[in-house]
């Protein structure tokens, strides 16, 4: 890989543009006036793209050796925590016994198996409008319009003020919508 810019303010601004700043600002904080048609020609360089993407590589190898790390430090204390360990009396004499440590071996097992998602505290479900509307009943039908209806008018969309006042009405297939006011 190049490495850094041999221009200090192209580098600077890679970096800055690699951060998320727009690019405008990530030129004038590089030491530039500012002048938003030479920022949006300067990001396009091969070689300052290079550069954010050699970044962006780099980043996300730091990224996969801390989690490579902090399993590897999990399993450790499992293993650790799990070796069976004498058990002294007052005087500092074996009694005989031997104990480990229950608790940080089952916390590292807890921490790993939600890693590796062996199980969770709850279901991630998400259902379409769609699929709700095509699996409901007639009455869930009508409901599920009431609650998208108020819901749009409650956010501030374009359903008029009457809409919220509104019955439907199942016949065979089709709804028929009815202003109540």
């Amino acid at each position: 890989m190049p490495g850094p810019l041999i221009n200090i303010k192209h580098e600077r601004y890679a970096r800055f543009i690699f951060e998320g700043m727009p690019q405008g600002v990530a030129y004038e904080k590089a030491g530039y006036l500012w002048n938003d048609g030479n920022a949006s020609r300067l990001a396009n360089d091969d070689r300052v793209l290079e550069r954010v993407r050699e970044l962006h590589e780099q980043a996300a190898k730091c990224a996969a050796l801390d989690k490579s790390y902090i399993l590897s430090a999990l399993l450790d204390v499992y293993q650790k925590s799990y070796q069976e360990r004498p058990v002294y009396d007052r005087s500092g004499k074996p009694t005989g016994k031997m104990v480990y440590d229950s608790a940080g071996a089952n916390k590292a097992l807890e921490l790993l198996g939600k890693h590796l998602k062996l199980f969770t505290d709850r279901i991630d479900l998400t259902v379409t409008l769609a699929e709700r509307y095509r699996e409901a009943s007639a009455e869930e039908k009508i409901e599920l319009l009431r609650e998208l209806e108020h819901e749009v008018h409650e956010a501030g969309g374009n359903v008029p003020d009457a809409a919220v006042d509104t019955e439907y009405t199942m016949i065979g297939e089709d709804i028929e919508k009815t202003d109540l006011t």
